[in-house]
């Protein structure tokens, strides 16, 4: 996930990734529902609602509808129906919240955001299972047209592959 103003370099990188591997590359994204079956058979996860879920639930709504580039993943007359999970810390947990950054580790819960329309997805609390959903959930048409999204997508699958990507 890019959290600041790409450079020159960066910019070079991401085309030369697409040049190399956008011609190999297939639409394989997955929906909301395989997203959600795939982190459920890996973590344990607590169901958010209410208050406690209300921030992250419309937040995720809001990004998907005010960013035309997520907006274009709705299919034609949905709208976003977000789900909010705590990702508990056991079993395969642990170690999300053993490599958890510093600034979250003891103190923060790793929450998942999923918005079961359009399939797409926000973490908080750590990059390393955004990292992994990433790889898992693939590219679309239009995502492999996008030189950022190819390089992000790459990067992931060289850290999480993936049997079918």
């Amino acid at each position: 996930m890019l959290t600041h103003e790409p450079t020159a370099a960066m910019l070079r990188e991401w085309k030369e990734c697409w040049k190399l591997h956008s011609p190999r590359l297939h639409p394989n994204r997955k929906t909301g529902a395989e997203l959600l079956q795939y982190v459920r058979e890996r973590y344990s996860l607590t169901e958010m609602t209410g208050p406690e879920a209300a921030a992250m639930l419309e937040a995720l709504r809001l990004n998907v509808l005010e960013n035309p580039s997520l907006a274009e993943k709705l299919p034609p007359g949905t709208f976003p129906q977000p789900r909010a999970f705590r990702v508990e810390n056991a079993g395969k947990g642990i170690r999300l919240y053993k490599k958890q950054e510093p600034v979250f580790r003891g103190i923060y819960p790793i929450l998942l955001g999923i918005d079961m329309s359009s399939g797409c997805y926000q973490v908080e609390g750590s990059a390393l299972l955004w990292d992994e959903l990433c790889a898992f959930q693939g590219l679309d048409k239009m995502d492999i047209q996008n030189p950022y999204c190819v390089w992000q997508y790459i990067d992931c699958l060289r850290r999480f592959p993936q049997k079918n990507g």
